[in-house]
């Protein structure tokens, strides 16, 4: 799973970013894109990233029975 791969290859987080922004035009459904490229913006750019905060209330919004997306919106 993507996710996965891009967790354990250790890579930069920008880099990161941008295959979860591919992954994001290719997959808009996909919720958990959502969440990584939000936590992404947050390790970028820090608490209260425009970009952070619009990602994690599209996740919300595309999986609205998962809490922890909540709570990352919380956080952001």
């Amino acid at each position: 799973d993507l996710y996965q791969q891009l967790f354990k290859s250790n890579e930069a987080v920008a880099k990161q970013r941008q295959a979860l922004e591919y992954a994001a035009i290719l997959r808009p459904e996909e919720h958990r894109v959502q969440r990584f490229l939000g936590e992404c913006y947050v390790k970028e750019q820090g608490v209260g990233s425009e970009q952070a905060l619009a990602c994690f209330r599209t996740a919300c919004e595309l999986e609205p029975e998962f809490p922890p997306y909540l709570a990352n919106l919380g956080r952001a």
